[in-house]
């Protein structure tokens, strides 16, 4: 079975993919790096055929890992993250005018949307924080730390989610046009400052 790492021979003995991959894992442990890509037979797999093949066995596939410094992926994630943040922004905005205009159907459309964003963020912060060992109560961002910079995001959602179940457009209008802002200007100087942390400490 001929299987690669990075385009380097990696000689181990593994019945199925879970098996090679958890190899390679421990193969690339003191480096700091990890496997972002599988290659079989020269396709690579998404992130579902991955899953439905992870225990199937790899008989004699040609196998080819690729692996990322996982600093310089958590850079790029978190870069992506509040791209996706600003639209997020966008959305909340088109929203409050929407229900000032008394037009909530559509205006639900726009905050599902960039609920589905901030849970986004919420896990990125909370994965990157974990997997870079980062002080996540000494973090700070504003005088604020991390932790109280997230819980103050989670009760945000649910007092949003309160206002979407009660059908309470006017309150809903009045957080996402003046709490909102400033929960996702604040959110983007953490993100911001993970990022420069981050690209610190892989310098």
């Amino acid at each position: 079975m001929p299987t690669y790492l990075d385009d380097k021979p990696l000689d181990v003995q593994a019945e199925t993919l879970a098996d090679l991959l958890d190899e390679a894992r421990k193969h690339l442990a003191d480096t700091g790096r990890i496997v972002v890509e599988v290659h079989v037979e020269g396709e690579m797999l998404d992130d579902q055929t991955l899953d439905e093949q992870m225990n199937e066995p790899i008989g004699d596939r040609d196998m080819r890992l690729v692996s990322v410094h996982s600093k310089a992926l958590v850079s790029v994630t978190l870069s992506e993250v509040r791209v996706v943040l600003g639209e997020a922004r966008e959305l909340q905005d088109e929203a409050a005018e929407l229900l000032q205009h008394d037009q909530g159907v559509d205006a639900m459309v726009k905050i599902a949307a960039a609920l589905e964003v901030w849970q986004q963020a919420q896990q990125a912060v909370l994965h990157t924080i974990g997997l870079m060992g980062i002080d996540f109560d000494q973090f700070t961002v504003d005088d604020l730390t991390a932790p109280t910079i997230v819980n103050r995001l989670v009760d945000q959602l649910k007092s949003l989610r309160e206002a979407v179940e009660a059908g309470d457009g006017i309150a809903l209008a009045d957080a996402l046009a003046y709490e909102w802002p400033q929960m996702t200007d604040q959110w983007d100087r953490l993100l911001e400052r993970l990022i420069e942390t981050v690209e610190q400490d892989a310098g």
